[in-house]
């Protein structure tokens, strides 16, 4: 869903959104991987991460 850099840096937290509505009725797994290369270490921190889900009853005649 994408792809963050240290290129991108900025001075505090920024939060990412996500919109995954056109999943819905799926079985989804939601993962975080990094990955480093031999330049100085990068470091990303998740803080208050959250899937909310909505259901929505529909009630017939």
């Amino acid at each position: 869903m994408a792809t963050f850099s240290n290129l991108d840096k900025n001075s505090g937290y920024a939060q990412q959104t996500f919109d995954v509505s056109s999943l819905a009725g799926q079985t989804i797994t939601v993962s975080f991987s990094g990955t480093e290369d031999s330049s100085p270490q990068t470091s990303f921190v998740l803080d208050d991460t959250a899937l909310n889900v909505a259901r929505t009853v529909l009630i017939g005649r």
